[in-house]
Formats: structure tokens, C-alpha cells, sequence
């Protein structure tokens, strides 16, 4: 693939920061979705050669990318499908009757929920609070997680 800026290998480390740069102010700012950024950035250095096509196509072939993004999927799919407001409902009944099952209960629920789920902290904080707060942490670590694996791809795929 032709190279569309002809950089030294010092301009294409400062380009990649200051796309970095770029892509954490808008993730920040939320102008646009975190996928949207995250992508946008990787295209910008795959269209501009900072990242080569071939070091692309070897981390994508990789199962760990794919791996994290099915975790995002099913962490959303918990969220939207009203799953995890479930259980915190569930979990706020018995820790009024019965707190050391509640705790019991979440702790399960953790150890089996963190083998398909990534490290989203929606938790069980004061009930008036959770309803407004649990989407904005979840939408948080959603853009934070995007952020993440956006740079450890770009990472890879300059080691």
C-alpha cells in the first residue's frame, strides 16, 4: 500500500502522538461515538502509512482484538437488554432481608460474569443514584475501553 505522506520514522512517531492526541480529545469531548473515534484514528494512520497495512492485518488476525470486542458486546447487550438492572434490583431486595446473601449473590455473579464481560463498572451503588449514574459509568468505560484498545493496537502494531 503506497504511503500517502513520505515521513521519517521520528515525523511518523510524532504523527501517531499527535492522532493519539487527537482521538483522546474526542473522547473526552464526546463529539463523536468512541467506536467512531477509535476507528477514525486507526484509518487516519493505516490512509497515511504511519501503520503499516501488513503490521494491521497481522494484530487483526490476532484473536485478543476480537476477544475484547465480543466482551463489549455482550456488556452491552447486559445493559441495554435491562439484564444487569435486573440483578441490581434483585440484589438491592435481599440485601434489605438478607445481606450476607446479597453479597453472596454478587459475588457469584462476578466470579461467573468476569469470564464473559469486560471491567465496565456499573456497580451497585446507592439505589437514587443508580438508575442516572450506572449508564454514564458504562458509557465511560465504554469510550475509556475504545481509547485502550485503540492505542494497544496501534502499539502492537508498531512493536
Amino acid at each position: 500500500m503506497a504511503e500517502l505522506l513520505n515521513l521519517s520514522a521520528d515525523a511518523r512517531a510524532g504523527f501517531a502522538l499527535v492522532v493519539i492526541g487527537v482521538m483522546f480529545l474526542l473522547f473526552l469531548r464526546e463529539t463523536y461515538p468512541p467506536e467512531v473515534t477509535a476507528i477514525g484514528g486507526a484509518a487516519t494512520l493505516l490512509a497515511t502509512g504511519v501503520l503499516p497495512y501488513d503490521a494491521a492485518v497481522e494484530v487483526l488476525s490476532n484473536p485478543a482484538p476480537w476477544t475484547i470486542a465480543a466482551m463489549f458486546i455482550v456488556m452491552g447487550a447486559l445493559v441495554r437488554t435491562g439484564a444487569l438492572a435486573w440483578f441490581t434490583r434483585m440484589a438491592e431486595a435481599r440485601a434489605d432481608t438478607n445481606p450476607a446473601m446479597a453479597i453472596g449473590l454478587l459475588m457469584a455473579f462476578v466470579v461467573v460474569a468476569s469470564a464473559f464481560v469486560n471491567n465496565t463498572p456499573v456497580g451497585l451503588g446507592d439505589p437514587y443514584e443508580l438508575d442516572a449514574l450506572a449508564p454514564f459509568h458504562n458509557h465511560l468505560s465504554m469510550q475509556a475501553g475504545a481509547y485502550q484498545n485503540s492505542t494497544w493496537v496501534i502499539g502492537v502494531a508498531k512493536a
